[in-house]
């Protein structure tokens, strides 16, 4: 059997150049987000931490793009190294071992992982916004 035939017990995988794109295409928009525009709406909200009215998710968020940024983005670099470090012990674990379908449903779970915190840093910045709004 060639190299590239496919053995149906163990499952597809993806080269870990294709899963570090699929890493990046889903998270670097996240860490981008937190290192680039978050630490912009900071002065925007300033009046509303003074007041105590700014939402605690995203005074959370506003902690840590701070943190980060004082860190040089260390923490950020080092959740996307967790993460790629993570999918290379799981791809060697359920490697060979007949359930490399196990292996896909971490990939999506790390995509949808991402997703979710996108959508989790956008809904952080947009609450204030819109609580202002509301107010007016």
């Amino acid at each position: 059997m060639s190299k590239s035939a496919v053995n149906k017990r163990e499952g597809v995988f993806l080269p870990a150049y294709a899963r570090a794109a699929v890493y990046g295409v889903v998270w670097l928009p996240v860490l981008g987000l937190v290192a680039i525009f978050v630490p912009k709406f900071e002065d925007l909200f300033s009046t509303l931490a003074e007041t105590a009215e700014l939402p605690a998710v995203t005074e959370w968020l506003l902690w840590f793009a701070g943190m980060d940024k004082a860190l040089f983005f260390l923490p950020s670099a080092l959740v996307l190294i967790l993460l790629m470090s993570a999918d290379i012990g799981v791809a060697s674990l359920l490697h060979g071992s007949g359930r490399g379908w196990l292996y896909w449903i971490w990939l999506g779970g790390v995509v949808v992982l991402g997703i979710v915190a996108a959508a989790f840093v956008t809904t952080a910045l947009l609450l204030p916004v819109l609580k202002m709004s509301a107010s007016i």
